[in-house]
């Protein structure tokens, strides 16, 4: 429909503009599958961020994307408890602790092909958001890691099957 129209049009200008930020549908909220393995969304936890296989909608799972001052530099933060990725050091479980922007980490977004990107530090270009398995535990770390491990796809909340904010 009109929409996905509107969404290619947007995808468009964006794939031809480096500089031009991803189009993020404002309050809105997205899961952050891992591209290597579209089943596992990132979850919000008490002892850090992981990467899990859901097979109902829950809130641990959904982000919203909070503009930053800079182009394409976001905070990120979880829909069920409301707090930004505060922690993201090199290196170390990723968490989301901050109630507020002014705590919180800002993010880049890179576009690394149609429908995956990479997130990386804002003021550390070489630290990004990669799943990490610790003792069978899937976690999300922060670090210099860009294979597959570090590729992510973006899905609007409301459309959990399968249209990737980022496509073709």
């Amino acid at each position: 429909g009109e929409w996905y129209l509107e969404l290619d049009a947007a995808n468009a200008k964006m794939q031809a503009d480096e500089s031009a930020r991803i189009p993020f549908t404002p309050d809105c909220f997205y899961t952050i599958a891992m591209s290597a393995d579209p089943t596992r969304y990132i979850k919000s936890a008490t002892a850090g961020l992981s990467t899990q296989v859901f097979d109902e909608v829950t809130f641990e799972i959904h982000w919203r994307f909070v503009p930053a001052v800079e182009e394409n530099t976001y905070y990120i933060q979880n829909r069920e408890t409301g707090k930004y990725i505060s922690v993201a050091n090199s290196g170390k479980r990723v968490k989301a602790e901050a109630t507020d922007v002014a705590s919180a980490v800002a993010f880049t977004l890179d576009i690394d092909a149609p429908g995956e990107i990479y997130i990386q530090r804002a003021d550390n270009k070489d630290v990004y958001l990669h799943n990490y398995v610790v003792a069978g535990t899937s976690q999300v770390q922060a670090g210099s890691i860009t294979d597959s491990r570090a590729k992510w796809t973006l899905i609007m909340e409301d459309n959990m099957l399968s249209q990737p904010v980022i496509s073709t």
